[in-house]
């Protein structure tokens, strides 16, 4: 199977939510506090993740992966699951090296990044936002630049 096939599978299996907190910044720092009271791991992607190495998009939607229950997340953070109008996205984790940071990212993050919750690794939000195709496609290539290097 294709990785955008498997991207995709990975999408249409995802949990949805909606936080009725004032921007996507401070319900990420909810997910960020929740998970660690619950001993889950939490990867942020898309908008969510390229925030911490630089602001590249402004998103109301926060997309992350999660390695724990989802259920369990959401309703530590108070999320609503829902059907359409999701501002919360909670991928499934299928592979650890997507939590993986290489040390130049690691380094760059340090001050940002606590145990357990961070961003995906530069290459997992490169894929990711290419496939989620749109501005997400154009701000890739920044990325791929700036953090990945080539």
């Amino acid at each position: 199977m294709h990785w955008r096939e498997t991207w995709s599978l990975v999408w249409r299996t995802a949990n949805r939510y909606l936080s009725l907190r004032p921007n996507a910044e401070v319900s990420r720092s909810v997910m960020v506090e929740a998970t660690h009271g619950l001993g889950g791991r939490i990867g942020f992607t898309l908008t969510s993740g390229a925030d911490y190495y630089r602001p590249l998009l402004r998103d109301d939607v926060v997309c992350a992966y999660y390695r724990g229950n989802a259920s369990r997340l959401a309703e530590a953070c108070d999320f609503e699951r829902v059907d359409r109008g999701a501002n919360i996205i909670l991928l499934p984790v299928r592979d650890e090296g997507i939590f993986y940071l290489p040390e130049p990212a690691s380094e760059h993050l340090r001050a940002r990044v606590t145990a357990g919750a961070g961003p995906v690794c530069p290459v997992q939000l490169y894929l990711d936002m290419r496939a989620a195709g749109g501005r997400y496609a154009e701000q890739a290539e920044v990325l791929r630049e700036r953090e990945i290097g080539y």
